[in-house]
């Protein structure tokens, strides 16, 4: 459920998009964190001068990344607390990728 809310901010943006259509794209979201999802937090880190290539954090949902999907979030509607729930579980899921062979 994290992802795919992360998946719904990344999708009210036309510029960090996770995908044009099928699965991941706006009213297709899923909850799976694949190169798909990865590229769009990318870019949204990148449009918001989080983090770039090369950089601490880049790719990962961290705190800052978290703030400013918080406060994107909050202007489109959504609730800072199921927000920042699903930012939790998404860093949860990060740490796991990280850890598998």
């Amino acid at each position: 459920a994290a992802v795919k809310i992360l998946q719904q901010i990344l999708n009210s943006d036309p510029d960090t998009r996770v995908a044009e259509a099928g699965i991941g794209s706006s009213g297709s979201e899923s909850n799976f964190f694949g190169p798909a999802t990865l590229k769009a937090v990318k870019k949204f880190q990148e449009k918001y001068g989080l983090s770039g290539p090369g950089e601490e954090g880049y790719g990962n949902v961290g705190p800052k990344t978290r703030a400013k999907l918080n406060e994107i979030s909050a202007k489109t509607g959504g609730t800072d607390q199921q927000i920042e729930d699903a930012m939790k579980q998404i860093k949860v899921l990060q740490d796991q990728l990280k850890t598998t062979p």
